[in-house]
């Protein structure tokens, strides 16, 4: 028996075989696979992409995080953990830590260890949270460090991420990454604080060959991007092109030049980089400042020259201005077909339309005028839209109301089957106006029965998932009482919802 008490031969844990631990360690190893599936070879596309990347790095953050945790237990199991490579192809280093095994030298060691296997490799930070000014020229020192560890063992890298807290601190492309990367896929480069200042060292020779021939997903901060297309444009038309069955997906994030001079040599114009923008097949565009201006549709077509063609196309666009929305929706999108929108605190006052036949994902909306105007004559069939105080009854009433001085009734937004208004402005009486108006012109309208998606026996062809902000007060009461009827069970007409009823708190059906 193993440890226990008056046993006869009894033993340790200390004084169990090498083979046996080396198994247990095994074990170990496989049940934590999952912490770096987002840099793995099997993810899944949707979760591991637009998952928060937080999601995974708080488990990579965990003290007890498999080998190091294990390594650090005696000199007998750190010795076993050494003799398999295959432990230390996963690596993380923090940078804000003082811990031994976030060093320079035990990163450099446990490089080392992972023999010539291939490598994913994160860069870090413990302590996200707590980011300041004055730890910026450490976080610059280190990654340069670190840097110069990495590059004679970037032949086997399979993803390279760094999550710093300055963009001053990633390291530059068009110079740091002086070695080929032939089995590279995922590189990202991100940082929580777009500081202003170009990433890497400005003295540094440009780059003359391209890095990274098997590149699948790349992020990186648009000071990069700017800087990249300003030295070194040739980088772009060397980045793989997949088949149609196989996109290449990026983000790009942070850039404000250092005034609104228009003669500030670090401005950047939008339309410089739509012909890039159109490779990609998933793309996100967060909290970018690039001078734009409207164009007519002459100039749009123009700009991107051919048409892009890519089996899905999805791109979010989070904290951008107004020209800069409405110049990527007006311009880029008339060359895509049928677009997925995720559109993120974005104004969409100078919007002119959005693509007609796209799902549409909206956060933080203010402006119910703008939905309205934008929404009218709208044809996609699913609209999601989450924490939006501008989506209120006044927009929902235009999803229920037809198109005025026509013979027959014809809906504004005709082919919508999904729906869900989770913290918006909305109350039970007018969600019921509308389901119930959309039903009316549906029954009458066989034609619209065509975009019906959920069970064909049933008259309706709409999927609700929304949460109301009605006071429970005797005025709402009929309306709230059909709204938590229908929350509970399948409605006639295919309409489920989930509700949350707010009455000086919260009520979750």
């Amino acid at each position: 028996m193993l440890g226990c008490e008056g046993a006869e031969g009894r033993t340790t844990i200390r004084e169990l075989p090498v083979e046996l631990l080396r198994h247990i360690f095994g074990f170990v190893s496989d049940d934590e696979a999952d912490v770096w599936d987002w840099c793995g070879d099997e993810q899944d596309e949707e979760e591991a992409r637009f998952r928060s990347a937080e999601a995974y790095l708080k488990d990579i953050r965990c003290l007890s995080l498999f080998p190091y945790s294990i390594a650090s237990v005696c000199t007998t199991w750190r010795d076993v953990v050494s003799q398999v490579p295959a432990h230390w192809t996963y690596l993380a280093i923090f940078l804000d830590s003082n811990l031994e095994q976030d060093s320079v030298a035990s990163f450099a060691s446990n490089l080392r260890l992972s023999g010539d296997l291939q490598l994913y490799i994160l860069v870090g930070r413990r302590y996200p949270e707590a980011c300041s000014d004055h730890s910026r020229s450490r976080e610059e020192s280190r990654v340069r460090e670190i840097m110069d560890i990495i590059q004679p063992h970037m032949r086997r890298c399979r993803s390279l991420v760094f999550d710093v807290t300055h963009t001053s601190s990633l390291p530059r492309i068009a110079t740091d990454f002086t070695a080929v990367a032939p089995q590279l896929t995922y590189l990202s480069l991100r940082a929580t604080v777009g500081n202003g200042l170009r990433s890497g060292r400005d003295d540094a020779p440009l780059i003359k060959t391209y890095q990274f021939p098997k590149l699948e997903e790349i992020d990186m901060d648009g000071w990069n991007f700017v800087d990249l297309f300003q030295n070194v444009r040739w980088w772009f038309d060397h980045i793989p092109r997949h088949s149609e069955w196989k996109t290449l997906t990026g983000s790009i994030a942070h850039y404000h030049p250092a005034s609104d001079s228009p003669l500030d040599p670090t401005r950047f114009f939008l339309f410089d980089a739509f012909p890039i923008f159109s490779i990609f097949g998933r793309l996100e565009l967060d909290d970018l400042d690039f001078d734009s201006i409207p164009m007519d549709m002459k100039e749009r077509e123009t700009l991107l020259g051919e048409e892009v063609v890519h089996v899905e196309y999805t791109i979010r666009l989070s904290r951008l201005s107004a020209t800069f929305t409405g110049s990527i929706i007006d311009c880029l999108f008339a060359e895509v077909e049928d677009p997925n929108v995720v559109i993120d605190r974005c104004p969409l006052s100078l919007t002119e339309r959005f693509p007609p036949d796209s799902p549409l994902e909206l956060h933080g909306v203010e402006s119910p005028e703008d939905l309205c105007r934008l929404l009218k004559g709208w044809q996609g069939d699913k609209l999601e839209v989450y924490n939006s105080p501008g989506f209120d009854d006044q927009v929902l009433d235009i999803i229920g109301s037809t198109w005025p001085d026509e013979p027959t009734d014809r809906l504004l937004v005709p082919c919508l089957t999904e729906l869900c208004l989770l913290g918006c402005k909305i109350t039970a009486k007018s969600l019921r106006k509308m389901v119930e108006r959309r039903r009316e012109v549906i029954k009458a309208d066989l034609s619209l029965r065509s975009y019906a998606v959920l069970d064909t026996e049933t008259e309706d062809n709409l999927r609700v998932t929304a949460s109301v902000v009605d006071a429970l007060d005797s005025e709402a009461e009929e309306d709230l009482k059909w709204f938590k009827e229908n929350s509970r069970i399948p409605y006639q007409y295919s309409v489920f919802m989930n509700a949350n009823l707010v009455d000086g708190g919260s009520d979750t059906l």
